[in-house]
């Protein structure tokens, strides 16, 4: 029996409960055909089989674990508390999307400065919004050595066709940024603004390899702003390797840094390398930048 006392319109009341339910800090998941699981999850033998089942059991600094194998979901994981989500490795756990027309959903949406995502591959998501993949909130979260691979942005106009961080507690760090696609129309207007899109946040140790903005080079502005889009001083990738990327846009590149003097983005010990412009030519006068 739990007791509290507390003070409501001057009058002293108690609040008197027989229940209390106590959750495990750590909740397994398993891909495993013929699984019989059983709340809490609390061991492997008890599994669940829906992440989503998982996580709306645990609590401010549990884990989930995702065992080996591919694990399939149908809509958007909402992490808006500090949890984190594991695999067994991103060559062994793989989470997947329904991806296609019909299935219009990311894979994470993170809004937590502790909620993490890690050791696994992430494919399949499809959106109609900015992020396919994985959106980060205002409040933050972290991906830790993950693989986005495969997944895709359909839309007239919307930014980071894999990933898009929007707080200075968003970390990307040692990840593999693989054959995603923003493939954005850019009509009416509009903007295909990278695969990824960095507001505030870092990218830092990762690979960013053979993603392609696919937008119409003929489109009324053709601003797509390159694979890599940082907007703002609060935008930072360090260390990372970004290669081999197309860009379609009739202004693409493979980083762009939007913002003015004190405003700019920050570009740290990063290798461009092997990306594509198709619809870009730049004469053969043109000064090489000054780089710093």
């Amino acid at each position: 029996m739990v007791l509290n006392r507390g003070d409501v319109g001057g009058e002293d009341f108690l609040v008197v409960t027989s229940r209390l339910l106590a959750l495990p800090l750590t909740n397994y998941v398993t891909s495993a055909a013929g699984a019989k699981p059983v709340r809490p999850y609390a061991r492997p033998e008890t599994a669940a089989t829906s992440i989503h089942d998982a996580v709306e059991l645990t609590v401010p600094g549990s884990t989930v674990i995702l065992d080996a194998g591919t694990h399939k979901i149908d809509s958007a994981i909402s992490l808006s508390k500090n949890i984190t989500i594991q695999g067994a490795g991103r060559e062994a756990t793989v989470l997947r999307g329904h991806a296609g027309s019909d299935n219009n959903y990311r894979l994470f949406t993170l809004d937590s400065p502790e909620a993490t995502v890690r050791d696994m591959t992430l494919s399949g998501g499809y959106m109609y919004e900015s992020g396919s993949c994985v959106y980060v909130n205002a409040k933050g979260g972290r991906l830790v050595n993950c693989a986005i691979v495969g997944n895709t942005l359909q839309t007239s106009t919307r930014y980071g066709g894999a990933l898009c961080m929007n707080s200075l507690d968003a970390l990307a760090d040692r990840c593999v940024i693989a054959c995603n696609t923003n493939s954005a129309t850019g009509y009416d207007w509009g903007y295909t603004r990278g695969v990824v899109l960095i507001q505030a946040g870092t990218l830092r140790n990762s690979i960013v390899r053979k993603n392609v903005i696919k937008q119409h080079s003929q489109c009324n502005n053709s601003n797509s702003g390159g694979i890599v889009y940082l907007n703002g001083k609060d935008a930072l990738v360090e260390n990372c390797t970004i290669v081999e990327n197309v860009d379609n846009g009739g202004s693409g590149c493979a980083v762009w840094l939007h913002g003015a003097h004190q405003d700019t983005p920050h570009l740290y010990n990063t290798i461009l390398t092997g990306n594509k412009t198709p619809n870009v030519t730049i004469p053969e006068s043109s000064p090489l930048p000054n780089l710093r």
